[in-house]
């Protein structure tokens, strides 16, 4: 895959049963397929658009061939073998890669010198990470509304440059699995928060810097305009101050970065030389070239601005030298310049004067010397434009010489731009370094959602996480609807993310086992298209969790199994929960409302019950959001159905089933015989019922405050009729 406007190239080998994931990860525009292959098919281009929105193009499969791939890709980039790329012979990425050459090729119609090098994306190095999780945790966008506002993405970012906000969107798309890499990331965010003046004026600077990597692809292509040319020599020339601020720093990627930034100072002399500061962003408008770069530039532009100076001295010149002491030089648009004395003055004019035209009372003259100056002048403005072009494009070219230089400031530039970005979000959110570490476990102290809690600021109840291999590795969580128990799961999965991303979390303290994949089914939804309906669905996703889910997994479910009948998905849950815990033996959090799960505690080993706290005082419900052990023995859901604003008369019924429904679980009645009481309990109610019980109802619902003479007449007519 490659990003046009950056020039920036990679390519994965994968199987193909993980290709959807990784395109919803990369969203590319288009997606190229050979002809005939099993991407090539209706069904499979309508999976990639529902995925990712792309358009899948179809190309000849023969631009697949090995040989021509090889053969391609050498003469691209001029070279004689690709090994100096890191790859020591041929793979089946490479025909993709060719095959991209090829199609740019012919769809661009321009050159691709600004693609220089291609790099090996091994995907072993990065936790796995499918469409689904990304859509569930609201990564990049929101569920609702698909949008970049209120997600973790939109929530996090403090970069200040276009390439740090690429990517971080990168980083957290692919966060990483090397213990190393997450360490290293961490001691350069550590290490830029313990200097807050330093940190402050990095990221002074970096608010100033332009798009480098952009703009040196544009310069590549010739299509660089005036004002990307002086912003890049404004940001090149302030890179010596960005070094200084790097200087005393130990940390390993801060020191990379520094040796990418050095070096461009003649550079930025000659841009900031070249271009004027208030130059137009269109060149053929001229004002580009700064005044006193080129001689006869300056001089082409004076004659167009000093013209009547010029005139005027001529002019007395003239006057001088004839004795003509009215003589006029003026300017026709027919005639252009000329040099007019009255016929009463007609002896005096010298021999060198050539008539050109005759007018009442007087003769118009030209000589030499101002026909000369007559084709400079109409001529100046636009050969000083035409000069002006040719001087930005040889400075165009001598700045593509260094292409490879500048997008390796681009990327170190916005390296720095992220972990500058993330010390400063830890600062103002109090972020703190989580203990990366080999084994499998996953322990929280007071961790909070990043964006929720960034929402509810001091409303938000942080709650605690205790995960290990052994002890309570799978978490059953029960407890009422609206009290907190997706959004704890779904926490704990984005901390893990952003741990692994090399970011501190928003928690006390962490320890947190290394993850190779995390798993989500959260949430109901159905995909029409596919013919998949909302359990169909939740069946695939879980399906896809158990059947690839490792030991060094993170998984979250929520409600898996109530799209079905109480006693099916009852059974799922309970035979999903076991194969979790005693065969892929993962890190696992369970959110459900099947209260009869929280016996596994005691059956599985591993198996533990949370629940979220709640209060009951004086018949309303007061959700604590705090997670305790232990399991729930009740959702609330009357509760919060009236919350909801559903009518009264439907709470009252539901209140009256609620009973019989308990007991008829608790006994095991069978479903006939349920609908057969509560059908006959309603006929009782409506026929043999004794009224004082609907009396009080209306009389207690019945709003006083508000309730005029006339409506009061009105009530107490029902009210005797119901006696």
């Amino acid at each position: 895959w490659v990003e046009l406007s950056t020039g920036a190239f990679w390519t994965m080998l994968l199987s193909g049963e993980h290709l959807l994931d990784e395109l919803t990860r990369i969203m590319p525009a288009e997606v190229l397929a050979p002809e005939g292959s099993v991407w090539d098919t209706p069904a499979w281009k309508t999976n990639l658009k529902a995925a990712c929105g792309a358009v899948c193009v179809s190309r000849p499969v023969w631009g697949y061939d090995a040989h021509a791939a090889m053969n391609t890709l050498q003469k691209h980039f001029k070279t004689t073998t690709l090994e100096g790329f890191g790859f020591d012979g041929y793979d089946e990425s490479l025909s993709s890669a060719a095959a991209l050459i090829e199609y740019l090729n012919e769809t661009q119609k321009t050159s691709l010198a600004h693609i220089l090098s291609l790099r090996k994306f091994d995907r072993r190095d990065h936790m796995a990470i499918d469409g689904t999780t990304l859509r569930c945790l609201e990564v990049h966008r929101t569920l609702r509304g698909n949008q970049r506002s209120g997600s973790l993405l939109a929530c996090i970012d403090r970069t200040c440059t276009g390439m740090g906000a690429r990517t971080l969107e990168r980083w957290l798309a692919f966060p990483l699995r090397g213990y190393s890499a997450i360490v290293q990331r961490q001691d350069a965010i550590e290490e830029l928060m313990q200097d807050r003046r330093r940190l402050e004026s990095i990221r002074n600077i970096l608010s100033g810097v332009t798009q480098v990597d952009r703009v040196s692809s544009a310069i590549m292509l010739g299509r660089v305009r005036p004002r990307e040319l002086l912003a890049l020599g404004q940001t090149l020339n302030a890179l010596p101050d960005l070094v200084g601020l790097l200087e005393g720093l130990a940390g390993e990627l801060l020191c990379g970065v520094r040796p990418a930034l050095e070096g461009f100072e003649d550079d930025a002399r000659l841009i900031l030389d070249a271009i004027s500061e208030e130059c137009p962003n269109v060149i053929r408008d001229g004002g580009v070239i700064a005044a006193r770069y080129d001689q006869e530039l300056d001089r082409l532009r004076s004659i167009g601005a000093d013209g009547q100076s010029w005139l005027s001295a001529y002019q007395q010149r003239l006057c001088r030298a004839t004795g003509i002491g009215n003589l006029k030089v003026g300017f026709n648009k027919v005639f252009g310049y000329y040099i007019e004395v009255t016929n009463a003055n007609a002896d005096k004019v010298p021999g060198d004067f050539i008539r050109k035209q005759t007018v009442k009372n007087a003769e118009r003259y030209i000589t030499d010397e101002l026909k000369r100056y007559e084709s400079e002048a109409l001529t100046a403005a636009e050969r000083a434009k035409a000069l002006e072009v040719q001087l930005f494009e040889q400075l165009r070219i001598k700045l593509s010489s260094g292409i490879e230089r500048l997008q390796g400031a681009a990327s170190a530039l916005a390296l720095l731009d992220v972990l500058a970005a993330l010390a400063q979000l830890a600062i103002e959110r109090d972020y703190r370094r989580p203990v990366i570490t080999q084994d499998n476990v996953l322990q929280i102290t007071a961790g909070r959602h990043p964006v929720l809690a960034e929402q509810l600021r001091q409303e938000f109840v942080p709650n605690d996480v205790c995960m290990s291999s052994t002890d309570d590795r799978l978490l059953i969580i029960t407890g009422p609807n609206m009290a907190g128990k997706s959004t704890y799961i779904r926490q704990t999965a984005l901390l893990v993310l952003l741990a692994q991303t090399g970011s501190f979390i928003p928690a006390q303290d962490a320890t947190i086992g290394l993850v190779d994949r995390i798993f989500t089914r959260v949430g109901a939804a159905d995909e029409l298209s596919r013919g998949l309906s909302t359990f169909m669905l939740e069946m695939v996703e879980t399906a896809n969790i158990l059947n690839n889910a490792t030991s060094r997994s993170l998984v979250i479910l929520d409600e898996v199994g109530r799209g079905t009948s109480t006693c099916d998905g009852l059974a799922l849950a309970w035979a999903i929960c076991e194969h979790l815990a005693l065969r892929v033996r993962c890190r696992a959090l369970f959110a459900t409302h099947y209260h009869e799960l929280t016996e596994l505690e005691a059956l599985l080993d591993g198996a533990s019950n949370l629940n979220v706290a709640v209060r009951e005082w004086a018949d309303e419900v007061i959700f604590l959001h705090k997670i305790v052990p232990g399991g729930a023995d009740q959702s609330y859901g009357v509760h919060v159905a009236r919350l909801a604003g559903v009518p009264r008369e439907v709470i009252d019924r539901a209140k009256s089933l609620l009973p019989t429904l308990q007991a008829h679980v608790a006994k095991g009645l069978d479903m006939p015989e349920l609908a057969r009481r509560a059908k006959q309990s309603a006929a009782q109610m409506g026929l043999f019922a004794d009224p004082t019980q609907k009396i009080i109802g209306e009389l207690k619902h019945l709003d006083l405050e508000n309730t005029t003479g006339l409506a009061a007449l009105e009530i107490l007519r029902r009210l005797k009729e119901m006696i």
